[in-house]
């Protein structure tokens, strides 16, 4: 075990080679060249942004606006311009946020919107040495991942918050306690949660944006704000859409989706659900035919082109074919598991081991488990990967997918599938195969899986056939309805669809041409936004989605 004397002089060792680095001509050249890249965009968002005719008819609601700059990207900027539009927020006291990454740029652009007094969040910090001790005393008695879990933080600040940004830093499925960085991990949330109350309390804020509640930093700012009834939203982006978040109440840190409940689909008009079945039927069969834009249908469907079906299966595991195949799929380790209310396992190693378990004894089943698309975008994983857990039970009937069989092919291949709650979930009812998941996440209620209900439940739900008697026809509509409410868009919408976040830098030299082309469609959005923050709706995509179905607009029939 390295001393801590030894782990800050790494630190400060690293440190300064990334300084030097920094200095080095072409690592100058860099900075340069992404400084041009938004030096001509950024003036075009910033104008967007002061549009009065799509602001608030009168005064703006919201004055003293904290503005996260933590997180840079190109798409995250433009969900600021719409939101600063759509709000008038320019016309207020507006105070920027940075952090440690990109903060000569990040700084550049809040002076191009103006936005001219900016907190450093780690220099606000300082060190988070000063919190060494009071994590030692927390962290005196944790010998085991469950006891991280029942840690007792400042601000009543939740430790599966803490838990999952271990999980990140740790890159493994179950937190380590023994990690020689532990009080060090456990100082920085210490750290972080002081700065963040320090700074909400000073700034007197009526508005908190921020690019995500997830992490240390981030996850504080929105709890810290939460606490004092300032409002929070999280600028949010997936799919290709805005899917704003609202955290009003301490539990909605851990329902970070824009999922419509059962009761808002059930009460829309018979031809907005057949509009929606519609919609969400086109968008599950570009998904799955690998077309869409997102990085797991791209890892899942696109990239994976090795075809398979039921007798190659069978033939390569030395499998009986006419045994039932279920399939589980796996999530990445530690992609924040908490960000949709767990409740019935600790993390997704846990839910692995103790699903392993009851496969071995399920010799009647055979049994594949399928690591995440996404661990390839995430390869550093650390501690033992699915596949070792799999190999490790050294069972016939319990085998690992290659990972070049095609997504689409498999899931034709199988009798069932299990998830936690991954979009997995929604895609293979779509095509009538049913799926068990292991908590009610955020689509478990929806009548397209079949959710046990607590742990034990599930466990022994896995010893039974459960698949037997589902009716295919009904879970395919019911999961393409909810996909038409999730994943797709209104029909305004037609091809306006952001480029994957993932894209990042890259995407300045196409977002002036993008702007200008859904000219019509970012109008209609900034309005969107400015009409779902008067609604108190926690979610801008289910808003979205209930509003614009019910509407005939010459908008609509200019943009559609």
């Amino acid at each position: 075990m390295r001393s801590a004397i030894a782990r800050r002089s790494t630190a400060a060792l690293r440190d300064a080679y990334d300084a030097v680095r920094a200095a080095m001509p072409a690592a100058r050249a860099r900075e340069a060249d992404a400084l041009r890249r938004r030096a001509g965009t950024v003036p075009v968002l910033d104008d967007l942004s002061r549009r009065p005719d799509l602001g608030p008819d009168g005064e703006p609601a919201y004055s003293n606006v904290l503005v996260d700059g933590m997180w840079d990207n190109p798409n995250y900027w433009t969900r600021y311009a719409f939101t600063r539009a759509a709000l008038g927020l320019w016309q207020g006291r507006e105070t920027g946020l940075v952090g440690k990454f990109n903060r000569a740029r990040v700084r550049e652009t809040f002076a191009r919107f103006g936005v001219d007094t900016v907190i450093d969040f780690p220099r606000e910090r300082g060190r988070i040495s000063r919190f060494r001790a009071e994590a030692r005393g927390l962290l005196r008695d944790v010998t085991t991942p469950d006891d991280i879990m029942r840690l007792s933080l400042p601000e009543e600040f939740p430790a599966e918050v803490f838990y999952d940004g271990l999980l990140t830093r740790q890159r493994r499925g179950t937190a380590e306690p023994a990690d020689p960085m532990l009080v060090d991990y456990l100082a920085e949330t210490l750290a972080n949660i002081d700065t963040a109350r320090r700074i909400i309390e000073a700034g007197g804020y009526d508005l908190v944006l921020l690019s995500h509640a997830l992490n240390y930093d981030f996850s504080a700012l929105a709890w810290c704000a939460m606490r004092r009834d300032i409002p929070v939203v999280v600028l949010y982006g997936d799919f290709g859409s805005v899917r704003f978040i609202r955290i009003i109440k301490p539990n909605d840190i851990f329902f970070y989706v824009n999922a419509p409940t059962p009761d808002e689909i059930s009460a829309a008009p018979p031809v907005v659900r057949a509009a929606r079945t519609e919609a969400g039927s086109a968008y599950l069969d570009s998904r799955l035919a690998g077309d869409s834009g997102d990085v797991g249908a791209i890892f899942a469907f696109r990239d994976r082109a090795g075809d398979i079906d039921r007798n190659g299966i069978a033939e390569r595991f030395g499998w009986n074919p006419a045994a039932p195949i279920v399939c589980v799929y796996g999530a990445n380790w530690f992609d924040f598991p908490h960000s949709v209310e767990m409740t019935n396992f600790r993390d997704f190693q846990d839910w692995i081991e103790a699903t392993l378990d009851v496969a071995r004894e399920t010799a009647d089943v055979n049994w594949l488990f399928k690591a995440h698309p996404c661990d390839d975008w995430y390869p550093s994983s650390r501690g033992p990967t699915l596949a070792d857990l799999v190999d490790a039970t050294a069972a016939p009937n319990v085998a690992v997918v290659p990972k070049d069989w095609n997504g689409l092919a498999l899931m034709r291949a199988i009798d069932a599938g299990i998830t936690y709650f991954g979009t997995v979930g929604i895609e293979l009812p779509s095509i009538g195969t049913p799926v068990m998941v292991a908590d009610s996440g955020w689509y478990g209620t929806h009548g397209f899986v079949h959710y046990p209900g607590d742990r034990a439940a599930y466990l022994d739900a896995l010893r039974t056939p459960w698949w037997k008697g589902i009716d295919g026809t009904e879970i395919t509509q019911r999961a393409r309805e909810f996909a038409g409410w999730y994943f797709a868009g209104p029909d305004w919408h037609c091809d306006y669809v952001f480029p994957d976040d993932s894209e990042q830098e890259a995407i300045w030299e196409s977002l002036p041409g993008f702007l200008e082309r859904f000219a019509l469609q970012v109008e209609r959005e900034v309005m969107g936004i400015r009409d779902w923050m008067a609604s108190g709706h926690r979610f801008y995509q289910v808003h979205k989605m209930a509003r614009d179905a019910m509407e005939d607009t010459p908008e609509r029939q200019r943009t559609g």
